[in-house]
């Protein structure tokens, strides 16, 4: 089916609106003074409105991203819904600060696309301010994400306010985008006579011997053993943290009783052993300076042994990608048992309304055609027909010029849905996604996929429930979580490299995490927990 024959799917209805703005801002139907204006809205698919509108928009923009504006879906939407989008995309290493300056001044675009909207901003922004459209309020414009619910029962719940409303949408998560990973050179431990590493102390070993054994075969002492960007040491992290008996640097119930892990026994034995790593030189010295990009570039040139990222091929390219492996699930002394990380199905705070939008209808509209079959395909690779087609095995394929890499195509050129967390449902499209002949049509997501629902997701746990906070709650957690955070960050990369010594050290790391207030959030999570078992 071509991108044109979407147009087929549209018109099942049409509903006309007699719109105001939210907080009594006016006549949505009214275009800026040029008279009264009536908006068709259609019931599903495309066009959207009958009428032209604009809507400005603002995202996150991942550093692989080229303008939001030139991409072929936003050209493509534009023409095909009768709306007009305006960008606002500050990189992603500052968007945070950019996103939060806009909702302290109400200086507001209509959609947050990509948003990055935490559980604080809906409370605070949404549930008391009003800046946010409470969205559930909309769900008559959004058959598609009412059935998303109908087919998740959990997840309406879990992702609304102590109000009841929610105030943002949510990407679900599917297939390996679920897990964290490592990936290992298995043609540098072929040609050593190595094993893949089951424990953490095989693993040292592993380093050792690819860094003094010249498994790349080229002569020259130029491998690097281990390295890793900021971006990714968090999904290195919860790679490692499995043998030790943990699954991410934070808050994670176990046994019902939640612990805080940067303060256990166990962490600060991790801890050892990547400062062990670092140094014996089995880490990139970069690895807390270097960017993506500076990676990539030892990665194609083919000097990584161990690296995090979701996809192998974006840091060794596709000529070698076929030498990595996905790393196991590692067990020591300290835990005997396979762990891996499993990310909670949904990630909020993806797509949210505001109260400046004259038409929150029609953007609602808009929005759930992300979660139909082929708004998320669309979202996921473009336009259908013209950067990717159905196979007659009932998958799709991508077209990629010659010579280019299909991640830094797609978010060049394509989508924000590369490096940017969109408003979309995938679990329905899957299927399409990965039909018929996947490792023909796909093969580079096919070996990522293969690989780590065999390795990975026998052993995935979610560290914590999606759990909901009172504003009481969630106002604590705010005042005291980002220089939680901040202080682990900076005090594990300075145990790391050398500049505290952590043996003379973690304990007073310990003591000031608990003056800075770690207990009261623990106790917080605790009771938080105990209410969602409750239900």
């Amino acid at each position: 089916m071509k991108a044109k024959k979407l147009l087929a799917l549209a018109v099942a209805g049409v509903l006309t609106l007699g719109m105001t703005a939210c907080n009594g801002g006016g006549d949505a139907g009214s275009d800026g003074g040029a008279g009264d204006v009536t908006y068709t809205l259609n019931d599903i698919g495309l066009p959207v409105v009958s009428e032209p509108i604009t809507l400005t928009v603002m995202g996150s923009k991942h550093p692989i991203q080229g303008e939001w504006s030139e991409m072929s879906l936003w050209k493509w939407l534009s023409e095909q819904t009768n709306i007009t989008f305006e960008f606002n995309t500050p990189p992603a290493d500052g968007y945070g600060e950019k996103k939060n300056l806009a909702l302290a001044s109400d200086d507001l675009p209509d959609l947050f696309f990509g948003g990055g909207l935490s559980t604080s901003d809906e409370m605070r922004y949404g549930m008391d301010q009003g800046l946010l459209v409470a969205l559930d309020t909309l769900l008559e414009y959004a058959p598609n994400i009412q059935k998303m619910f109908e087919e998740n029962p959990d997840w309406q719940k879990s992702i609304s306010m102590t109000d009841g409303h929610f105030y943002s949408l949510p990407q679900d998560l599917v297939g390996f985008g679920l897990y964290r990973y490592s990936w290992i050179n298995q043609q540098w431990l072929d040609n050593l006579g190595l094993k893949m590493p089951e424990t953490i102390d095989d693993l040292y070993n592993v380093l050792k011997q690819f860094k003094t054994g010249d498994p790349n075969q080229n002569g020259q002492n130029d491998e690097i053993p281990l390295s890793f960007t900021n971006e990714m040491y968090d999904t290195l992290r919860s790679t490692l943290l499995g043998a030790f008996g943990h699954l991410s640097g934070s808050f994670e119930a176990i046994d019902d009783d939640i612990v805080f892990a940067p303060t256990t026994d166990e962490y600060k034995e991790y801890v050892k052993f990547m400062h062990k790593l670092w140094s014996e030189g089995l880490i990139d010295q970069e690895s807390f300076s270097q960017t993506s990009q500076q990676q990539n570039a030892k990665g194609v040139a083919g000097k990584l042994g161990m690296f995090a990222y979701i996809s192998d091929y974006v840091v060794v390219g596709t000529d070698i990608y076929k030498q990595y492996k996905v790393l196991n699930p590692l067990t020591s002394e300290y835990n005997s048992e396979k762990l891996s990380y499993q990310s909670f199905e949904l990630m909020t705070g993806a797509g949210a309304i505001t109260h400046v939008n004259k038409y929150p209808e029609i953007t609602m509209r808009l929005l759930d055609w992300f979660y139909s079959e082929t708004g998320a395909l669309c979202l996921i690779n473009g336009v259908e027909g013209q950067d990717w087609e159905r196979t007659e095995d009932g998958g799709l394929t991508f077209f990629v010029p010659d010579g280019m890499n299909k991640e830094e195509y797609r978010g060049g050129k394509i989508t924000p849905d590369c490096g940017t967390t969109c408003p979309r449902y995938t679990k329905h499209a899957e299927e399409v996604i990965k039909g018929g002949a996947y490792e023909q049509n796909a093969p580079l997501e096919a070996n990522t996929h293969n690989q780590v629902m065999e390795t990975i997701a026998p052993y995935a746990k979610v560290p914590i429930p999606n759990l909901v906070f009172t504003e009481e709650e969630q106002d604590s957690i705010t005042t005291k979580s980002t220089d939680i955070s901040t202080y682990i960050t900076q005090t594990e990369a300075q145990f790391i490299v050398g500049d505290l010594d952590i043996d003379t050290e973690w304990d007073n790391y310990v003591a000031t995490l608990e003056r800075m207030g770690v207990n009261d959030l623990r106790d917080i999570y605790q009771t938080a927990y105990d209410r969602y078992q409750a239900e």
